[in-house]
């Protein structure tokens, strides 16, 4: 028996040793590769740099568009019937239609103007390294279940004493400290941005870059989100702002988001310009080979000097998007809201992240878009339609649209953005639900929400000049009333800032004015 055995093991031995063998070859093979694939990323961030040396082109950093301002009267507008000439509801007037723009899938307005003529671009460099993730894995991403468990600052805490405190959202994160203090800049120039850039690369980020993304995904923070942290991280890092700017361009560039930096024709100031696919309102900038730059951290036009123009880093591959595919997932103390429809005494009680609110006051203001497009906080928007999923059981399709148009009459106070907040500000859906007035665009985004989550049907929105309306397309009954035809389909109008107006009714001020349709 023992004789049969033996070969039987030797054998084993043989293969186990040669497998090992193989392993070791492989992880031999492996390592040279990744050695050969690190040359080569430092080689082409190395003509980068270069690159940066070259002397900077001067542009013009144009006006920041205005902030639009809805002409929106201080007092609510008011349903009175007595005056009204469809009461009997046996009209039906289609209204006129100036155009119609669908939103469903496009990138938001070009609010600004190609004023920047641009070279070839030398040398373009392809994506070498896979910093952020393109488009396709974005959207994958913003799929991650809404109930994972919510980040905790322990995962950074041992050792804390020796890493980089970062005083993020009310909370101190506590990251790899790799870039302290390591990001010199001698001097103002080509050359000493190149140099502190170059710096910078040598001190090898990789780590904390690896928790920022850790970070990012844990508290599913959009591009805006991301671009806050990095600069929390620049600032603890370094001793000036215009220090502090080359970090963020550094950092930016590395996780492949499309950054420019220039200098103040008659300062040594320091802009910071970011990509945004959509269009920013208050903020000054120029377009680029079509794209539009947005500087972040000045106010006011100016003539500069723009680094490496015609250039991108090699990592670089994407614009920054300010629309939040997943809700923003923040620690802290919620605040209860309360919305009571005082006639039925149907009441909606919602928990609010204060912190969430927070974030959103940081965001500039962008196109109507990416407010209707944002996600909503699990939480706050099961809350929300809880219960006005049992009111709505059972009903008709017209009779619930009219309960939910009468129930955005009564339960929300209105109040023009000029009285509540001092300036314009369209609102995500999370602070209609907190900000105690609300006004006809932040109604229509909420009636939309409710409409389509409760009950299925589609909506598109109605821009007049100084207000905005919904219209709901009925599937399967008629119904009469002001209307518009849109593609061969009837939106009836519903008017969520019309108090006290039943399905079909236009407040009268706009019944004979065009309505530029938005579809989503």
């Amino acid at each position: 028996m023992l004789k049969r055995i033996l070969p039987i093991v030797l054998m084993m031995v043989a293969i186990a040793l040669q497998a090992q063998n193989i392993g070791e070859r492989f992880e031999q093979f492996d390592s040279l590769q990744n050695r050969k694939f690190d040359a080569f990323t430092d080689s082409i961030n190395k003509e980068y740099i270069e690159f940066m040396r070259q002397p900077w082109q001067s542009t013009e950093l144009q006006p920041a568009v205005k902030k639009p301002k809805k002409d929106t009267p201080i007092e609510e507008m008011v349903y009175n019937p007595e005056t009204d000439t469809l009461q009997n509801g046996n009209a039906s007037t289609p209204l006129q239609v100036s155009e119609v723009v669908d939103l469903s899938a496009a990138d938001s307005a070009d609010i600004s103007q190609d004023t920047t003529t641009v070279a070839p671009a030398v040398g373009e460099v392809g994506v070498i390294i896979s910093g952020m993730e393109n488009q396709v894995e974005r959207n994958a991403r913003a799929s991650v279940a809404e109930d994972a468990a919510p980040f905790s600052s322990e995962i950074y805490m041992e050792n804390k004493k020796k890493r980089l405190n970062v005083p993020f959202m009310g909370r101190t994160l506590y990251l790899n400290n790799a870039l302290l203090n390591k990001c010199y800049l001698r001097k103002v120039d080509e050359n000493g941005v190149a140099d502190a850039y170059e710096m910078l690369m040598r001190r090898k980020p990789e780590k904390l870059l690896k928790e920022c993304i850790q970070l990012r995904d844990e508290l599913k923070l959009n591009d805006w989100g991301m671009y806050l942290l990095l600069k929390e991280v620049s600032n603890a890092c370094c001793r000036t702002p215009n220090e502090s700017v080359v970090m963020q361009y550094f950092l930016l560039t590395q996780l492949g988001y499309r950054t420019k930096v220039g200098r103040k024709k008659d300062s040594d100031d320091l802009l910071l310009c970011l990509a945004v696919e959509n269009g920013l309102y208050g903020y000054p900038g120029f377009t680029l080979k079509g794209i539009k730059y947005y500087c972040v951290n000045s106010p006011e036009p100016c003539s500069f000097s723009l680094c490496a123009r015609d250039k991108d880093a090699p990592q670089v591959k994407q614009n920054v998007s300010m629309t939040p595919a997943v809700a923003p997932y923040f620690w802290g103390e919620q605040v209860a809201t309360l919305h009571l429809d005082k006639d039925t005494r149907i009441k909606v009680e919602v928990d609010v992240p204060q912190v969430l609110v927070d974030f959103y006051k940081q965001f500039p203001q962008c196109d109507y878009d990416v407010y209707i497009h944002a996600a909503v906080n699990a939480q706050v928007s099961e809350e929300l339609l809880a219960p006005l999923r049992k009111q709505v059981a059972g009903k008709t399709e017209y009779e619930a649209v009219a309960f939910l148009l009468k129930f955005l009459h009564t339960a929300f106070e209105y109040g023009t953005d000029e009285d509540q907040f001092g300036y314009s500000k369209p609102c995500f859906l999370e602070e209609i639900l907190y900000y105690p007035q609300s006004d006809c665009e932040d109604r229509a985004l909420m009636f939309s929400y409710l409409v389509k989550h409760l009950l299925g049907l589609e909506v598109v929105y109605l821009d007049y000049e100084g207000h905005v309306s919904t219209a709901v397309h009925f599937a399967s009954t008629d119904v009469n009333g002001d209307h518009f035809l849109i593609e061969g389909k009837k939106f009836v109008v519903c008017d969520p800032s019309y108090r006290g107006a039943p399905v079909g009714r236009t407040q009268t001020k706009f019944r004979n004015e065009q309505a530029k349709i938005w579809k989503f």
